[in-house]
């Protein structure tokens, strides 16, 4: 299994028809595909983050919490506009742009990124901000 992120339904069939995707035919869904997974909300202007199962169960951590930073970020990503980006982010060679997110770990750098790049209060980040360790 590559990657397990949400895709908008409707974005599907328009990267079907511009030939952004391309159908291989028809398989069954490999069993990694149908095991819980774990996501994580994280609302604007905190550092405490909700992680959630398939099943509906939670809990709440920080956003620092080494546990979660594989953990995709809850976020649905349109086919044609998002994932080629995505991808690229994620098994690339070449460099990826610097806003594309995804698990966790990713986030934090862009908030640290947009934080850096543009002074305004709603980039500006919590006073208890633990910097990103370099990858």
């Amino acid at each position: 299994m590559m990657s397990k992120v949400c895709v908008g339904y409707p974005s599907i069939g328009r990267a079907l028809r511009i030939g952004e995707w391309k159908k291989l035919g028809r398989f069954d869904v490999h069993s990694d595909l149908l095991k819980p997974c774990m996501q994580v909300q994280w609302p604007v202007g905190t550092l405490i983050v909700t992680v959630w199962a398939d099943d509906g169960t939670n809990y709440t951590t920080r956003v620092e919490d080494p546990r979660i930073q594989n953990m995709e970020r809850m976020a649905v990503w349109d086919a044609v506009h998002h994932i080629p980006g995505r991808l690229v982010a994620d098994f690339g060679i070449e460099e990826a742009a610097w806003h594309v997110g995804g698990p966790i770990w990713r986030e934090r750098r862009i908030k640290e990124e947009f934080a850096r790049r543009f002074d305004q209060p709603w980039h500006r980040l919590p006073g208890d901000w633990v910097p990103t360790c370099p990858r």
